[in-house]
């Protein structure tokens, strides 16, 4: 990825899918609550929670890739 990578724009990204995660999850028990099948729904929830996983984790890298390239900036004056 670029220089342009943008922290707040990633942390919102995270945010927006921790609710969809949230709303999601309160369907499911919805469904659970009135008997309703929810195969699809449960589904629709692994993939949003695997979406969350991986966010997280790229944003835990281009944490990581910018402090290392801090370090290296400071060490090089």
């Amino acid at each position: 990825m670029s220089g342009s990578h943008d922290p707040f724009r990633s942390d919102r990204h995270i945010r927006e899918v921790e609710e969809r995660v949230t709303q999601q999850r309160a369907l499911v028990h919805r469904l659970i609550v009135k008997g309703t099948p929810t195969q699809a729904a449960e589904d629709q929830l692994r993939q949003l929670q695997q979406t969350l996983s991986r966010a997280k984790e790229h944003h835990r890298h281009d944490r990581a890739r910018e402090v290392q390239r801090k370090m290296r900036d400071h060490r090089s004056r």
